[in-house]
């Protein structure tokens, strides 16, 4: 499995694009909702980039990385993006936070944006349980050695339960648990704060 580095070596629209069409197959959040269930099975994305978001994030020290399923499309995707924005987040008035650490240096650290924010890891359905995420994590991990990086995965009002799984196990360690008033479209979300220092 080939994973290749779009950012900083270059990228077309059409490669944007192509992690559009696997966001826009992910971004099943309001199905789940309108259903009434709080838990997503398989994983889920809140909502899809345009084009023009992937590419503010890349031209503000985002990374981004993709495995192709063939020539016209993607099997998955990682983005990665500049931790200032995250924290601008986390130090809102309005957000709640309960570390679970008492490392001074490291919630330090989170409330400045010190690190990477991995926004996201995306896999087609179909593509699960075929080494994808898994690939894309470790080319992004080898990529970023001696960094710190920073993961948000949501607990309510639908839980995350495969990606907090997949952090995991490869050794993310939960530091707190965080509440927005808003985050994107969501309102009332509540997630966990995982990291891990390469």
């Amino acid at each position: 499995m080939v994973v290749v580095k779009l950012a900083g070596c270059g990228y077309r629209k059409t490669d944007l694009q192509k992690v559009v069409d696997v966001q826009s197959s992910l971004a099943i959040f309001n199905e789940i909702v309108k259903k009434g269930e709080n838990i997503a099975p398989k994983g889920l994305l809140i909502s899809g980039h345009t084009i023009e978001q992937l590419e503010s994030d890349l031209n503000h020290g985002g990374m981004l990385y993709a495995v192709e399923k063939d020539m016209q499309s993607y099997n998955g995707y990682l983005l990665s993006t500049n931790g200032q924005d995250f924290a601008n987040k986390l130090n809102a008035p309005d957000t709640a936070i309960g570390w679970r650490t008492n490392d001074k240096e490291l919630i330090s650290s989170a409330m400045s944006g010190q690190y990477d924010y991995l926004d996201q890891i995306g896999v087609r359905f179909e593509a699960h349980g075929h080494g994808v995420a898994e690939a894309l994590l470790k080319k992004y991990e080898e990529d970023r050695n001696g960094q710190l990086i920073v993961v948000l995965i949501m607990t309510a009002p639908v839980d995350n339960l495969r990606s907090t799984a997949f952090f995991k196990k490869h050794n993310y360690r939960i530091i707190a648990d965080v509440k927005f008033s808003k985050y994107g479209t969501v309102k009332d979300f509540s997630g966990i704060i995982l990291y891990k220092e390469l």
